[in-house]
């Protein structure tokens, strides 16, 4: 008829010459294992504290990861935008040149 347990000695003495009780095994073992590994659970708790702040971390280096990316393709963005500036800044001054130079010999006079 399940789990049952004589308990005799003690009770005994006050008239009950023998006493069963029905207890569940699984429950007793894990009163036990808790009474004897506390510590144990804290270590969980800490354990899974440790875990939630992995997570949130892992979360917050991913974010920084992709903003990270991001900057990096606006700044090659703005090297090629810099690099095509320069080369039509180039092209601008040498056009000025021309146009100084054949202004210049417009104005300058005519050797006789």
């Amino acid at each position: 008829m399940g789990c049952r347990r004589e308990i005799r000695g003690r009770w005994a003495s006050s008239g009950l010459d023998e006493v069963c009780f029905g207890f569940d095994k699984d429950w007793l073992d894990s009163v036990e294992r808790r009474a004897l590994f506390s510590d144990i659970k804290v270590s969980q708790d800490a354990l899974q504290k440790l875990l939630d702040s992995k997570q949130q971390v892992s979360k917050e280096v991913e974010v920084l990861r992709l903003k990270i990316d991001i900057l990096s393709q606006h700044v090659e963005d703005l090297k090629h935008q810099l690099t095509t500036s320069e080369t039509v800044l180039k092209s601008i001054i040498q056009e000025e040149a021309q146009v100084l130079e054949t202004k210049a010999t417009f104005i300058a006079p005519l050797g006789y």
